[in-house]
């Protein structure tokens, strides 16, 4: 009985696997009309894109950790001004993602609702 389950649960996962490859070719090949929207896709769709908004994550994880109770007011200082400067990024990234993407196909891929929402949370 549990290797029933585990199977469905392996067939949903590859389904949806290649239901997110098969939405990436069609943005990725789609025929934009306008300089930003084509600049948008070749950024987008380029590996390095998403290589780097994983380096700025992580990086913002770093300075998050180095806050601290008691803190110098300097870091309170670079504290706020990196929440904006990190703010802005992460919004950079949803209007680039959203414009390849298409609002539809973008919303459709449950990570990047759960992106957007941690964006506008933000």
């Amino acid at each position: 009985m549990a290797d029933v389950g585990k199977n469905a649960a392996l067939t949903q996962a590859l389904l949806l696997t290649k239901q997110q490859q098969k939405r990436r070719e069609h943005w990725v090949d789609r025929q934009a009309h306008d300089r930003f929207t084509k600049t948008c896709i070749a950024t987008a769709s380029n590996p390095w894109f998403g290589r780097t908004m994983m380096g700025v994550i992580v990086l913002n994880g770093f300075a998050l950790m180095c806050l601290h109770a008691d803190q110098p007011g300097w870091l309170d200082d670079t504290d706020y001004i990196s929440g904006i400067i990190f703010q802005i990024l992460y919004c950079g990234e949803v209007v680039i993602l959203v414009t390849a993407m298409t609002p539809v196909v973008y919303w459709e891929d449950p990570w990047n609702r759960f992106d957007i929402f941690i964006v506008v949370a933000g």
